[in-house]
């Protein structure tokens, strides 16, 4: 408390931390990290969403994969495919928005 009044007086100025110590090191990683694994959840979480709704061969064929494997088998997918899925979840009449009104 005599510290702040001496500060306040203007008999003692104060330096502010310049933050490029260990601790700011520290402290930096420590937040790129937690980050990354929030990150990484929810991707791991929107993969496991999209294989909810994905066709049911799809699904049978990846039950029971661990979220490493669900990845490494997500990235071998082919382009047509996934343009072969959204042809057929699309087949079902959409309501044209100017009749809608």
């Amino acid at each position: 408390m005599l510290s702040a009044r001496a500060v306040q007086a203007g008999q003692v100025t104060v330096t502010p931390k310049a933050g490029t110590g260990q601790v700011e090191m520290i402290r930096s990683l420590r937040v790129a990290r937690a980050s990354a694994v929030k990150a990484r959840t929810q991707a791991t979480n929107a993969l496991h969403a999209l294989l909810v709704t994905a066709p049911a061969e799809l699904r049978e064929q990846r039950r029971g994969l661990s979220a490493i494997q669900l990845v490494r088998a997500a990235a071998q997918l082919k382009a047509s495919s996934a343009a072969a899925c959204r042809r057929s979840s699309s087949s079902a009449p959409r309501p044209n928005s100017s009749q809608a009104r």
